[in-house]
């Protein structure tokens, strides 16, 4: 129950995040650059940011791991983004799994 009490703030950081998401989707034009502090960002790239953080911290609660939190949100940040890219064909997404498998492989070869 310790080990559990210890990732319960990526829950908490997953859920907040997540209506940080929520409110890109819902109120920001994706045309429109986005100003922060006079600096344009694109909302496409805040929003791919923000769902790898969403995906990131509930992958760390679910899994109690922060290796394979990250590593499902590189992947699913990565599918999203070659989906954006229209990169649809089901090979790529296929190799995108298998590399993020192997590589959990490798980090658990390596502990």
């Amino acid at each position: 129950m310790k080990s559990r009490k210890k990732f319960l703030s990526f829950l908490v950081l997953g859920i907040i995040i997540l209506f940080i998401t929520s409110f890109i989707v819902i109120n920001i034009n994706p045309n429109e650059p986005f100003l922060i502090l006079d600096f344009p960002i694109s909302p496409i790239s805040l929003l791919f940011l923000s769902v790898f953080m969403t995906i990131t911290f509930f992958g760390c609660f679910i899994f109690a791991n922060l290796k394979r939190g990250m590593l499902l949100g590189i992947l699913a940040s990565s599918i999203l983004f070659m989906q954006y890219l229209h990169y649809n064909n089901f090979l790529y997404t296929t190799l995108l799994i298998s590399i993020a498998i192997l590589i959990d492989i490798f980090f658990k070869k390596k502990e």
